[in-house]
């Protein structure tokens, strides 16, 4: 198994190669420069922990969908009037203002 060390402001951070274990701590600074390859590794599935004086604030995860969202699920409960689409007089008139 092939590990890395990488140096995060004097503080070294060991890195696991085997999927699921692999943990990475960055300050704020760290994160804000580097934050495209952070998601990128939480995206793959690494552990990103974001810390503030060392103390560790939020992790990083990658968004997973709850289920696609399924479309008619309103079908029968919302009644849409035949004249929906006419236009208003008293409506244009106070968008418009009245015509002379």
């Amino acid at each position: 198994m092939k590990q890395e060390f990488l140096i995060i402001h004097t503080q070294w951070v060991k890195m696991s190669k085997k999927k699921g274990t692999d943990k990475m701590i960055v300050n704020v600074s760290e994160a804000k420069a580097k934050l495209s390859k952070l998601i990128d590794m939480a995206y793959q599935g690494e552990e990103v922990i974001i810390a503030k004086n060392n103390l560790p604030l939020v992790k990083l995860v990658a968004h997973k969908m709850k289920s696609k969202r399924k479309l008619g699920q309103m079908k029968g409960q919302i009644i849409i009037p035949d004249d929906f689409l006419e236009e208003d007089e008293e409506v244009n008139a106070m968008f418009y203002g009245e015509e002379e």
